[in-house]
């Protein structure tokens, strides 16, 4: 874009906006503010553009610095296209999938009833386990804008086993560990997000910052 400079802070320019950083993030804001007409500044300390969205090769292997894989049905995927970049990468192949609990380990297929099937939960806990996954999956997540994800699973949770499964699910697709800080509705809006898959992108992460900015 030509009306968004990217500059260091002892350099600034004539702008009507700035953007602190020149990650993803704000790189998407400039972008978007300069779509509208904003004459944008974008600030940006390091010498080069990406922030986290940056991949280096170590002996012939391609390391991403931040995330690694791409929600395919994610807010993120969105805005990419709205930019006109369309992402390249394969979906990782997965037969299944494996948990364990007090030193068992127990191998599972991969399929929405996989977790039903697990011998390290008895009857009534994979009964409430099912029930409450049915829960996240439907109906409309704004409606636990209000509470945490913790609080969510006071609700609808009674054995510890399945909470402690949901939690561990919860953490595997959100990267977020405080579940008492984390909203409901954005931990079930990400486990949806998860279910359709993600994307590893070729070449790693920083294709996305070359390809759209």
């Amino acid at each position: 874009m030509e009306s968004v400079h990217t500059t260091r802070p002892d350099s600034p320019k004539p702008t009507d906006t700035v953007v602190i950083g020149g990650g993803l993030a704000g790189l998407s804001a400039a972008i978007t503010a300069a779509r509208g007409g904003a004459q944008v500044s974008l600030l940006e300390a390091r010498t080069s553009l990406g922030g986290r969205a940056r991949t280096d090769e170590h002996s012939g292997y391609l390391r991403n610095e931040g995330p690694r894989a791409l929600f395919r049905a994610g807010h993120g995927m969105k805005v990419l296209k709205s930019f006109g970049v369309n992402p390249t990468g394969k979906s990782p192949v997965i037969t299944g999938s494996a948990l364990r609990a007090d030193g068992s380990v127990d191998l599972l297929p991969l399929g929405p009833t996989a977790m039903a099937r697990t011998k390290l939960l008895g009857t009534r806990a994979k009964a409430e386990l099912v029930a409450a996954m049915g829960r996240m999956m439907i109906g409309k997540a704004h409606t636990h804008r209000k509470i945490s994800f913790s609080q969510w699973l006071d609700v609808h949770t009674s054995a510890i086993e399945v909470r402690q499964v949901l939690e561990m699910m919860t953490r595997l697709s959100t990267y977020a560990a405080d579940l008492d800080q984390l909203s409901a509705e954005a931990a079930i809006e990400q486990l949806r997000m998860g279910a359709k898959g993600v994307l590893y992108l070729d070449d790693g992460w920083s294709q996305l910052v070359r390809r759209a900015y």
